[in-house]
């Protein structure tokens, strides 16, 4: 028990940042905080690989990594606060982009047994956060639309994200997670 205060008082301002679990309740974050295993990644390591099958999704508490399509093209920069992977634990497909580290990072992952742990006490959050999945996958598209209109040509992938990354932010803000209106 000791061990998971300690856990939760550590990691709970990584978790807090997540829009994936904005609005959960303490009880929730703290059981998710006991199912982090920290990584360090030096630059250029691959974390994950576009296509492969994975059971775990992860948040960044440091660094900075690169978010490559499947021709290695780099689509956005990630750093502090922002998590990636979490489309293969929700709704089971396979990796959607590869992700190197661009600086030295320290990374934190939640695989699908810690998750489905947590969800099996928490079951509507698993509702709530397939929906920001494929909220995300909305947003990729839209970010693909963007990149490819007249109008926002000369931005750079780093201003596209932002973009996007506030639209989602706008999106998460609205909705009541998990709460009763």
């Amino acid at each position: 028990h000791l061990r998971a205060e300690i856990n939760f008082h550590i990691n709970r301002d990584i978790v807090h940042k997540i829009p994936l679990f904005m609005g959960c309740s303490e009880g929730f974050i703290k059981l998710i905080t006991t199912h982090l295993t920290s990584y360090i990644f030096a630059p250029g390591d691959w974390i994950v690989q576009y296509g492969d099958a994975g059971n775990e999704m992860f948040l960044i508490s440091q660094g900075e990594v690169e978010v490559l399509d499947s021709d290695d093209n780099i689509l956005c920069t990630l750093g502090e606060g922002d998590f990636f992977g979490e489309i293969v634990l929700l709704l089971n497909t396979p990796r959607t982009a590869s992700v190197r580290a661009k600086t030295y990072c320290d990374i934190y992952e939640l695989t699908r047994v810690g998750l489905n742990n947590v969800l099996e006490s928490f079951p509507e959050q698993h509702i709530v956060m397939a929906e920001v999945a494929e909220t995300r996958i909305s947003l990729d598209l839209l970010r693909y639309g963007i990149q490819d209109s007249k109008v926002f040509i000369h931005m750079s992938h780093n201003a596209l994200s932002e973009i996007v990354k506030l639209f989602f932010l706008q999106i998460m803000s609205s909705w009541k997670f998990g709460k009763e209106e």
